[in-house]
């Protein structure tokens, strides 16, 4: 999966979401990007699993960015290949970058605490 950049980053800068909109910033200012070439679920798949992650980081008041908005993304493309993109920011969060694996579109984007 090739990934313009670019393009992605001013996708995510102009996302009402919090989580895109940090990621965003942070790839403007030079963050660290990775995706996984072979890896995609499909969103029903995915919906699933963070559902289940949702309601546990709402229990413990984990600070996790986006993560329902991502559940309802995953569910608006349950037939679509997903693919992951992780990026490491500097500010205080790791971001994980679901996109289409057709076309390389942002789906969802949710912030995690870095633990370091």
């Amino acid at each position: 999966m090739a990934l313009d950049l670019a393009a992605l980053t001013e996708d995510l800068l102009s996302s009402p979401e919090v989580a895109r909109q940090r990621c965003g910033v942070q790839l403007q200012n030079g963050a660290t990007l990775r995706a996984w070439e072979s890896a995609s679920e499909r969103g029903v798949h995915l919906a699933r699993i963070y559902s289940v992650r949702a309601d546990h980081v709402r229990r413990i008041a984990l600070p996790v960015l986006d993560v329902e908005e991502a559940v309802f993304s995953f569910q608006d493309h349950a037939d679509e290949a997903i693919s992951l993109v992780a990026v490491d920011g500097d500010d205080g969060y790791r971001y994980s970058l679901f996109v289409s694996a057709a076309d390389g579109q942002v789906v969802a984007c949710i912030g995690t605490p870095a633990h370091n």
